[in-house]
């Protein structure tokens, strides 16, 4: 009886091949997660921006000074809160504007203040200020 060389893997080869698939599979699992999260996060700012800009537009075209919203729901999107204010621009703050600003003294200043909860707990805003015009 001839003796066939037979080949074949060990136990250890097998364990540590199984060790690393296990290690690629949790890797790839973890970055698609956090591409989800991400994803999420994305479309949520892209909605605020777009409700922060349809309050802007709706302030446009009327000015108010002094007019202020607190922070509350969006119709049809019931994780979003929005508050609006407008208020008379001073030339003189330099926080909304870097530098005076003095020509144009007749101007509100309005700012709208979309907040939601980020997918993780965290509390995200998008904030979008515009002048218009009080002749």
């Amino acid at each position: 009886m001839k003796k066939e060389n037979l080949k074949a893997l060990s136990l250890i080869e097998v364990s540590f091949a199984v060790a690393l698939v296990g290690i690629i599979a949790v890797s790839m699992v973890m970055v698609l997660s956090r591409g989800h999260m991400h994803l999420y996060d994305a479309r949520m700012q892209t909605v605020a921006c777009f409700l922060a800009q349809e309050e802007m537009e709706i302030r446009s075209n009327w000015a108010n000074k002094g007019f202020s919203a607190p922070a509350a729901q969006v119709a049809g999107y019931p994780e979003f809160d929005r508050e609006v204010t407008v208020e008379a621009f001073d030339p003189c703050r330099v926080d909304i504007i870097a530098g005076p600003f003095c020509p144009y003294a007749n101007l509100d200043v309005v700012t709208v203040v979309v907040s939601w909860d980020g997918k993780d707990g965290a509390p995200r805003d998008v904030t979008m200020r515009s002048f218009i015009s009080n002749f």
